[in-house]
């Protein structure tokens, strides 16, 4: 942010695929949209939209995620959609690209609706006690589009479950006049083909229709099970079937649809794609029963619903797979490749990316912000994988690595993966002579940390999971816990409670006003807070977020506030892990 602020950050010019990196930020979010039931979705106008351009595929990403993700936040039922137009081409070749980010949320009021884009400002302060946050990252999100030569702004009509839209424009340079409606060449296969799409969600049906026109197919739309049999009945079988595993209508589900399908002659070879919630992971014995032909995971991908389609109508139907197995990654991966992983990345956008990642493997990791941070963590306990970025404040990875190899004794010495966007021949070299391992480009594809994974081959044997154990990556220690409940009796569940709920409560206004004061650089008021937050902490058993509420303490007592902002924002971070693992042992204490 001060970077920012001062005018000193400069964007990168790289041809990247605006799919991919749209489809990468869906990836990261579906998770979080799927434990909520929300509809998550993307519409691309393929008539000017360029598939390449030129600018900062990282960057571009970051609004992505911070508007994606505020907008699930925000809704608690319904959907959230992103749109993505562009203008015709200048005589220069640049062209504005529009991005709109619709939600069904709380919405904002009209007279607030100034304050939206002001540091550390949310819309009321209810707001913030509920869903925390500082709203640094609509400042953040919206000086990015300016500098990217274009700008943001909101639309709402202040109405719960009418939501809002956030706005925001680029202007690039496309690096060919291959348009996102393009999958490069369309077989005559697709062409003229008949796909029913039965689903009761109008939005899924607005997408999915206007993607396969443009592939030359013939849409129809069903809004249930019975519309889907009387239009079959009346009009003769189609060619293939898109069906939502969501079908939520009381008269029909979508198994039992499938299974009068299967029973009938004219459709019992119908080829059926399930379009399932990311959740859905794995394939259930009815599914294989009724000889579905694939599914595919939600929020659906342009490329997996054409290769799957192309597939198909040559005569090689895809194998069912769950959603991870589509991703290219192992659920069971940890198991077989038992590591503990430690990611080293001071960009938010980038830890959150890679834990996803890792967690969809299987694994728990633990995230630093520095290269100091990184040595200090392997001193305190080993690691079998460091995930480590190149370039990080303080101490970067090179010479973290550097310290790491020189200092570790053998049996610590940890496998190191260099994360760097800079893939050229002469970087790699240059991690290689350090003492990295490997190296993955960034932003992180799955295969390519798949196989980085795979060549891993730990030094010091893995920590073997014993029954009751808490594992490291808890943000609670239970000993501390449990030796805080038994002092204030075990038989009083209700107070405990009580106290839960005021820690929760409280934290996210502290952590509003220390945000605050780190930006106006009271040290004065950062060390007051911090104080409070550490000692509330360790209370609870949150060993890990006091300690880092007692460095911006002592930060504070000293007057220290260079980069203090980057603290504060590993605060808020830890203390989501905290309120997560608190709200479970809340619900615990019933049982």
């Amino acid at each position: 942010f001060s970077k920012i602020e001062a005018g000193h950050l400069e964007l990168e010019q790289q041809p990247f695929d605006l799919v991919d990196c749209i489809e990468s930020c869906l990836d990261l979010l579906a998770t979080r949209a799927a434990e909520k039931e929300l509809e998550l979705a993307y519409f691309m106008d393929g008539t000017f939209v360029p598939r390449r351009i030129v600018g900062d595929g990282t960057r571009l990403r970051q609004i992505l995620i911070n508007l994606l993700g505020n907008a699930i936040k925000f809704t608690e039922k319904g959907e959230v959609v992103l749109s993505i137009a562009a203008g015709l081409p200048g005589i220069d070749g640049k062209q504005e690209l529009h991005f709109a980010i619709r939600d069904m949320g709380i919405g904002i009021p009209p007279k607030r609706m100034d304050r939206l884009f002001h540091s550390f400002s949310q819309v009321d302060a209810s707001t913030t006690r509920r869903y925390g946050g500082t709203g640094l990252g609509l400042v953040i999100s919206k000086r990015l589009s300016e500098l990217m030569g274009g700008t943001m702004w909101a639309e709402s009509r202040g109405v719960p479950g009418q939501g809002s839209t956030f706005h925001f424009t680029i202007v690039a340079v496309a690096v060919s006049s291959i348009s996102t409606g393009s999958t490069g060449h369309h077989p005559h296969n697709l062409h003229g083909k008949h796909l029913l799409l039965v689903s009761d969600n109008p939005t899924l049906h607005h997408v999915l229709s206007q993607q396969v026109e443009v592939w030359g197919m013939v849409p129809q739309l069903c809004m249930s099970g019975p519309e889907a049999l009387t239009w079959l009945g009346q009009r003769g079988p189609c060619d293939v079937m898109l069906l939502d595993r969501q079908l939520s209508t009381q008269e029909m589900d979508a198994l039992t649809l499938a299974t009068i399908l299967r029973a009938q002659p004219d459709t019992h070879d119908l080829p059926l794609i399930l379009l399932a919630p990311l959740g859905h992971r794995k394939v259930s014995d009815k599914e294989r029963a009724l000889n579905i032909t694939t599914y595919l995971a939600k929020p659906i991908k342009q490329s997996h619903l054409y290769d799957t389609l192309v597939s198909i109508f040559c005569g090689d139907p895809l194998p069912l797979q769950s959603a991870q197995e589509r991703m290219g990654i192992d659920p069971q991966m940890a198991k077989r490749l038992p590591l503990r992983i430690l990611v080293a990345e001071d960009n938010a956008v980038n830890q959150l990316l890679a834990q996803h990642l890792l967690r969809q493997m299987g694994y728990k990791s633990d995230v630093v912000a520095t290269g100091r941070e990184a040595v200090e963590a392997l001193l305190r306990q080993p690691y079998d994988v460091v995930l480590m970025d190149v370039q990080m404040p303080e101490m970067d990875g090179l010479e973290a690595t550097r310290f790491i190899r020189e200092e570790l004794p053998r049996a610590q010495q940890p496998y190191i993966i260099a994360m760097t966007a800079n893939a050229m021949q002469g970087d790699r070299e240059l991690c290689l002579e350090a003492g990295m391992n490997d190296y993955v480009s960034k932003p992180i594809l799955v295969l390519e940390l798949v196989r980085a994974l795979q060549r891993c081959q730990p030094e010091i044997a893995p920590v073997q999971e014993t029954t009751g154990a808490v594992p490291f990556q808890s943000p609670l220690d239970m000993k501390v816990w449990e030796r805080f409940r038994a002092s204030v009796s075990t038989d009083q569940p209700d107070f405990l409670v009580q106290l839960l709920d005021i820690f929760l409560t409280n934290t996210p206004k502290l952590l509003t006003a220390l945000s605050e004061a780190a930006q106006q650089r009271n040290s004065e008021e950062v060390q007051r807070i911090a104080h409070t937050l550490k000692s509330n902490s360790d209370t609870f058993g949150a060993l890990a977020l006091a300690a880092m509420c007692r460095k911006l303490e002592n930060l504070g007592k000293q007057g220290t506030l260079d980069g203090i902002l980057a603290h504060v924002e590993q605060v808020e971070l830890e203390y989501d892990r905290v309120r997560t693992a608190l709200e479970q042992v809340r619900k615990e204490l019933f049982l």
